[in-house]
């Protein structure tokens, strides 16, 4: 095998973990902290490329850190840097029936992220303009609104992306006070303020119609994960 003159030469694992102030909560749990899983990927002309995948109940990590080392690293070992595309088909292909989501899904994504970080900067081009990208500018949102958080907790995040020039926040709904979060967002924040919502997987379709009804009241413009995130045909 002839090796290309920027290969994939090494690839290293870390784990990073990072306790919460205090527990966050949303429609799927209550969590203490994240983990998050960091690739850094080497090729043979001294490009470093980075990537990471992240838990947020912490749990699956050391699954995710064997599946990128015994896995995925020997498939990417000595491939070529600037065929990104082909290098993700190696990894995929013979892991098929374990990349339909969760552990396997998290740890190509790690080493996939790393692969084109290293390619754009093989390239001497920022990864933005390597995919075809050519804005200047692109629309922001704030996130947050956790259904933990007390009503002046919610307001004073809102108001701090604001002051950063963020004129959208979504927030979390799935709890008991959904209805009473957002009135009190757009009486505060004013009609002007354009608000989302994360349901996080936690209606089925009947209850997600239901939901989509009393949230026009609030002019809601977004409804994130109504139903489970891997199950279209509910749709």
């Amino acid at each position: 095998m002839i090796m290309p003159d920027s290969a994939v030469s090494q690839i290293f694992v870390s784990v990073l973990e990072v306790p919460f102030e205090k527990p966050i909560t949303s429609a799927l749990g209550t969590y203490i902290g994240s983990d998050y899983v960091v690739v850094e990927l080497q090729t043979t002309d001294g490009i470093v490329g980075y990537g990471y995948t992240m838990s947020l109940d912490r749990r699956g990590t050391k699954a995710v850190v064997s599946y990128i080392e015994n896995e995925l690293t020997p498939l990417a070992l000595k491939q070529d840097i600037k065929r990104p595309t082909a290098l993700w088909q190696r990894m995929w292909s013979p892991n098929k029936a374990r990349m339909r989501g969760g552990v396997g899904v998290h740890a190509l994504s790690a080493v996939d992220t790393a692969v084109w970080d290293a390619a754009a900067k093989t390239a001497g081009l920022p990864l933005g303009i390597m995919l075809g990208g050519s804005r200047k500018k692109v629309p922001a949102y704030g996130s947050g609104g956790w259904l933990s958080m007390e009503d002046n907790e919610l307001i004073e995040e809102a108001q701090n992306h604001v002051e950063k020039g963020i004129s959208a926040y979504k927030l979390k709904i799935g709890g008991k006070r959904d209805k009473a979060r957002l009135k009190l967002l757009r009486r505060e924040m004013g009609d002007a303020f354009t608000l989302y919502v994360d349901a996080n997987q936690k209606f089925n379709v009947a209850n997600a119609i239901k939901a989509s009804e009393w949230l026009s009241d609030f002019d809601v413009a977004w409804l994130e994960e109504p139903v489970l995130a891997d199950c279209p045909w509910e749709l």
